[in-house]
């Protein structure tokens, strides 16, 4: 999937962290294949069943981790 986020209404780099938070759960982030920042591209792996919300229902104790960033 090919993502638009164009600086300065936007920051893709703001999706970096989640990333890296979701890997240390069970919950799959998707990967970034390439990224120009500066311009505001993102290329990342589309994950069309990835429904966030729904893993937290399961999972409760895991959603103050992700909004904390620890």
């Amino acid at each position: 999937m090919l993502m638009h986020a164009p600086p300065p209404h936007e920051d893709p780099c703001a999706l970096y962290p989640c990333g890296q938070v979701a890997s240390k759960t069970e919950m799959r982030a998707p990967e970034i294949y390439a990224e120009d920042a500066g311009e505001g591209w993102v290329l990342l792996e589309d994950l069309p069943c990835l429904q966030p919300r729904d893993w937290l229902d399961e999972h409760p104790a895991d959603e103050s981790d992700l909004s904390q960033g620890d």
